[in-house]
């Protein structure tokens, strides 16, 4: 390795530990500014504790009626994950039907409205998908199992349309 690859990567090295603040193995910076009873920036066990914060410091839940509102958002957003999947595979079985009138009438174009449609609904779609990992990964044990709720109830009333 050349001296001079070797300084980059020194000094990479050195701005990491700068910026995190690294001592002893320790974090004692992060982005969450508070440290777990092992020392880590995030819990990584799952936990009882019903006093959490739900994707923002402000939506922090405080009281009982709270924790239960939070709850029934996390089983109506698992359920509504898999219905716009399921929107979304019905969106596509219309274009390939459309695609196959045009094509067989020369044109090879798709209608814009389908695509727009389907663009909006793979973007709330993720959107979805990636706040319930995020709620998930407080490792609330509540906050995680009724999400799994709301997905297994999706697919045990919508389950058949996913499947053809």
């Amino acid at each position: 390795m050349s001296s001079t690859r070797l300084q980059k990567h020194a000094s990479f090295m050195l701005a990491l530990f700068y910026f995190f603040k690294v001592g002893n193995g320790i974090v004692k910076c992060s982005c969450h500014q508070e440290v777990n009873k092992d020392g880590y920036p995030l819990p990584m066990y799952f936990n009882y504790n019903m006093n959490i914060k739900f994707l923002f410091d402000f939506l922090q839940a405080e009281t009982m009626n709270e924790f239960i509102f939070y709850n029934v958002l996390c089983v109506l957003l698992g359920f509504l994950s898999i219905y716009i999947k399921i929107i979304k595979k019905g969106v596509t079985k219309i274009e390939k039907k459309t695609e196959l009138k045009e094509n067989l009438l020369n044109l090879n174009k798709m209608c814009a409205y389908w695509r727009f449609n389907y663009t909006l609904l793979t973007f709330i779609n993720y959107t979805i998908d990636y706040l319930l990992m995020l709620i998930v990964m407080t490792f609330n044990v509540y906050i995680f199992l009724s999400t799994m709720f709301g997905i297994s109830i999706a697919y045990l009333f919508l389950g058949h349309k996913v499947m053809k």
